[in-house]
């Protein structure tokens, strides 16, 4: 698509037309919001383990998962999307950091991807994350999309679990910044693991509407490594609240 393509391309009048597009078109769908919030099967997760994809089938089971998730439950249309094969697969596939979550039974059933500007061109990304002006760009920052959870596994501890893996992962690589984009219904959730908004608003071509948010990973990695339990899924789930009734707060004062 045309928005894709603005994407690889990494140009200052594209994105800029990304930016100019988010701010009237808030309409991508919250529906990702239950990746952090809602029930849950506590028993199913405790037996969940977390690999680092080291071979073409298991990246191949991320990608699909990313089809099953975006584009069958949540009914997203990705421009990266083969229906023939049920995979969402693009070109940050090929220098990747991806981690997926199985099952005792041995399903897929969740994944996030984590890539490395010093590892490989991430397009636009780097200008509309704003990443490119900090001073650890590009050795020690790190970009995080196709975060996606099976519907039956949202809602608990899995999301945190996701995150906690790819930040120690980082850390060991000596990356002191994570970047991140999010709906505006999933800022809350994001403040409360520690990320700050980094960047203006952009039209993501396949999420639509998108915040850039940046995480302090030296600052955050002791909190973020801890074993997230049930007391830290309910200190986290009220600190996103928290967030989000100070973010009404101050559109209503603002008003």
């Amino acid at each position: 698509s045309d928005l894709s393509d603005l994407i690889i391309r990494n140009d200052s009048a594209g994105n800029e037309l990304l930016r100019a597009l988010a701010a009237s078109s808030r309409q991508r769908t919250e529906s990702d919001a239950v990746f952090f919030d809602g029930p849950t099967n506590r028993a199913k997760e405790d037996k969940v383990e977390i690999f680092l994809c080291q071979t073409p089938e298991m990246l191949r089971s991320a990608q699909r998962l990313r089809y099953q998730v975006y584009c069958e439950e949540l009914g997203r249309v990705s421009p990266h999307a083969d229906a023939e094969n049920r995979t969402i697969a693009d070109g940050l596939d090929d220098f990747s950091h991806v981690f997926l979550a199985k099952s005792n039974e041995g399903e897929p059933i969740a994944t996030i991807r984590a890539n490395r500007p010093s590892e490989g061109d991430v397009g636009a990304l780097s200008e509309l994350y704003g990443m490119d002006a900090s001073e650890n760009y590009p050795l020690g920052v790190c970009i995080v999309t196709k975060f996606a959870i099976r519907r039956e596994y949202r809602g608990g501890v899995l999301a945190l679990r996701m995150i906690s893996a790819l930040c120690r992962y980082g850390a060991r690589y000596d990356v002191e910044e994570c970047y991140i984009d999010c709906v505006p219904g999933l800022e809350h959730y994001y403040q409360a693991l520690g990320f700050q908004v980094c960047a203006p608003e952009f039209l993501h071509p396949e999420n639509g509407t998108s915040i850039p948010m940046r995480l302090d990973l030296l600052r955050s990695l002791r909190r973020l490594s801890r074993p997230p339990g049930l007391v830290n899924l309910t200190v986290f789930l009220l600190r996103a609240r928290m967030f989000k009734w100070s973010t009404r707060l101050k559109a209503v004062f603002r008003s």
